[in-house]
Formats: structure tokens, C-alpha cells, sequence
């Protein structure tokens, strides 16, 4: 596969069954990154290329999420941005129930990055993410009782040395730069996003490895997915 070569494809209805009704190649230089979805997004997938995916309420986690390039393997300039104004949430259902593995940036401005039913769902493995976590109020992903896990994840983070570099951020990804430490962080993606799909248009998105971006959603959900081609 070529590089930098995906694509993002946004789904009507809550499955990833919903037809399609956008598709964006990442790599079109007339696309500056960013969709953006009024209400709920859903996402999954392997991402080929840089992307911020950014909801005005919540962003849910429907599956593993993952670059096609792992930078902890070699070489990568896959990026990704999960940006929600509330809460990045993992879902509880079947694909997460069994480990659950991110590569991604998370920005949550005024909620928290959380296992949905943390408490109560099964025990579902290893939270892997590689990348960042930013978040208004540390969010919950499991319990224990000693060392033991008793429901939902335990946590096995790992920051992504790439981030480092100011240079080297997902596209429009809030934040500061050495001239901006004095003031209020900026959230550009709210401003710039070229991309933007109502509520009621789209359903949530997700990663695969055919290059595309298949979304799920319903009324206020909006879907994107992710595929390397």
C-alpha cells in the first residue's frame, strides 16, 4: 500500500452497514483533516494517513483503532485526533470486550476519556493506547479489588514520542505553542473544519484496511471510518 493513501467514509444509521453518503480522500490537498460532527461520532478502524475526527458532544470507540504504520515498529506518519467537546467514551459491546487498542490523541475539553459501564461490564482485557490523553476530569476504565481486575480494563498507556516534536500534531489538534502558553488553548477545529456533518446527516466512523472510512450512526449520530488502501 501506498502511503498517506486512506480514505474516511461517513455512514448513515448506527452499524457500519449504513450507506454512504461522503467519502474523503486523505490524501486531497484541498481536505485540511478535520470532520467534524455536530452530535454523537462513532469510530474504528486502521487509519492511512493524518485525520482529526472531532464531535461537538461525544466521541465513542466502537472498536480497536489503529495506524496502518505503528511508530513503535519504524517509521510512521500516521496521525490521528479523537477531539470531543464532552467525553471520548470506549463502548461496551462485543469487539471491546476482549482488549481494546488505540492509537490515537485525545482531547476530551470538558468531559473525560472513560470505559462506558466501567464498573459493571465484563472484564474486558488490556486498554492499550499509544499517543495522548488530555481530559477535563480523569475519566474511570475498570475496577479492582487489590491487584485484581474485577470489571472493565485495566491500563497499559504509552505516550507517543513523535508528539514530542511541536511540529508533529494530528491536523487542527487543540493546544498551545510556546507563543500561546500565556493564553487560553485554542480549539481550531471548532473554527476551521472543513468538514462538517449535521445531526441527522451521518452516524459514526470506522477504520479498516481497504482504505475506505466506514461510519455508523442515527438521528444526532454521526459515523466515520478509517481504511488504509
Amino acid at each position: 500500500a501506498a502511503d498517506n493513501d486512506g480514505k474516511a467514509y461517513v455512514r448513515s444509521g448506527n452499524t457500519s452497514s449504513g450507506a454512504i453518503i461522503d467519502s474523503i480522500d486523505l490524501s486531497d490537498l484541498s481536505f485540511n483533516g478535520v470532520l467534524l460532527g455536530t452530535g454523537r461520532v462513532n469510530v474504528e478502524g486502521k487509519l492511512d494517513g493524518r485525520l482529526s475526527v472531532a464531535s461537538q458532544t461525544n466521541v465513542w470507540i466502537q472498536n480497536d483503532i489503529r495506524y496502518e504504520r505503528d511508530p513503535q515498529a519504524g517509521l510512521s506518519n500516521d496521525l490521528l485526533g479523537l477531539i470531543a467537546e464532552k467525553n471520548v467514551i470506549i463502548a461496551d459491546n462485543a469487539a471491546n470486550n476482549s482488549n481494546c487498542e488505540i492509537h490515537a490523541s485525545v482531547f476530551c475539553r470538558d468531559g473525560s476519556f472513560y470505559a462506558e459501564n466501567y464498573n459493571t461490564r465484563a472484564v474486558s482485557g488490556e486498554l492499550r493506547v499509544l499517543g495522548s490523553v488530555v481530559q477535563n476530569e480523569r475519566g474511570a476504565v475498570g475496577t479492582f479489588s487489590g491487584s485484581t481486575l474485577k470489571s472493565g480494563f485495566s491500563k497499559r498507556y504509552r505516550y507517543d514520542d513523535r508528539l514530542s516534536n511541536e511540529s508533529v500534531r494530528p491536523p487542527c489538534y487543540p493546544g498551545f505553542t510556546r507563543q500561546q502558553r500565556r493564553n487560553t488553548a485554542k480549539a481550531p477545529w471548532e473554527e476551521g473544519s472543513r468538514r462538517e456533518v449535521r445531526a441527522g446527516e451521518g452516524s459514526p466512523a470506522r477504520f479498516d484496511e481497504s482504505g475506505s472510512c466506514r461510519g455508523t450512526g442515527a438521528i444526532e449520530l454521526t459515523t466515520f471510518t478509517f481504511l488504509p488502501n
